[in-house]
């Protein structure tokens, strides 16, 4: 024999039958729309981004200018703001 080992181990509690904790906790809902993203993703089977910048139309004045990019931003705005809540969630409340 080359190795062997035997151990035990006895649980004592102590204090109340209630736990420090409680058992359930609940919390508010965290949101995000992803419509903008499952509208941008492409037909075919790989799953790229279809986003375009439509310039014929006649609000688009710069490429950065445009209800296209003004709508892209706000999506990702919505959605850095839904990632920072989920990570507090887990910072906070399951750490």
């Amino acid at each position: 024999m080359l190795q062997r080992r035997a151990s035990s181990t006895d649980i004592v509690t102590t204090g109340s039958k209630e736990s420090p904790l409680p058992s359930k906790a609940k919390s508010a809902a965290v949101d995000a729309s992803i419509t903008w993203l499952l509208e941008n993703i492409s037909s075919d089977d790989a799953g790229t981004c279809a986003f375009r910048i439509d310039r014929s139309v006649e609000t688009c004045r710069t490429p950065r200018r445009n209800h296209d990019v003004a709508d892209a931003l706000s999506f990702f705005h919505g959605f850095k703001n839904w990632n920072e809540k989920v990570k507090e969630f887990f910072v906070r409340e399951v750490s």
